[in-house]
């Protein structure tokens, strides 16, 4: 078993390559389903193997570093982190005083303009492609 073990590993190991390390506010892209299309800033390693990228539209995702590509594209309309993310998190049974942050809700937040879009009910904003609204996309 040991040897089919480590034969299995030799096969793997001649085709497989390190991934670069990523630093904080390197840009990034994200791979969902077979695309590789949104765009965000490395914010912080959660674990061993995933990741926490922030995104522009405000979303932040834990990833796989196989799932996220380095890219050397511009990401200006993403705030650059502060050094106490990289800190770790304490756990709350160390902590004596533990704070609750109240969550706002955003589903009571108004729309500015209906036509563009609405909210979803975690208070996201989803607007409308054009091209695609009404009945125009059947034609």
């Amino acid at each position: 078993m040991q040897k089919s073990k480590a034969q299995q590993k030799s096969n793997f190991d001649k085709t497989s390559r390190t991934l670069a390390p990523l630093s904080v506010n390197d840009s990034v892209r994200i791979k969902f389903g077979k695309i590789w299309k949104l765009e965000g800033s490395f914010m912080k390693v959660h674990s061993d193997r995933s990741y926490i990228v922030q995104t522009a539209d405000g979303g932040t995702y834990r990833r796989n570093r196989s799932v996220m590509h380095k890219t050397r594209e511009n990401t200006s309309d993403i705030k650059p982190f502060d050094a106490l993310v990289l800190q770790p998190d304490e756990p709350i049974h160390d902590n004596p005083q533990v704070v609750l942050l109240s969550i706002p809700d955003f589903r009571n937040y108004p729309i500015i303009n209906p036509d563009t879009g609405y909210r979803t009910r975690k208070g996201r904003l989803v607007i409308d492609i054009r091209k695609y609204a009404g009945n125009e996309w059947t034609k």
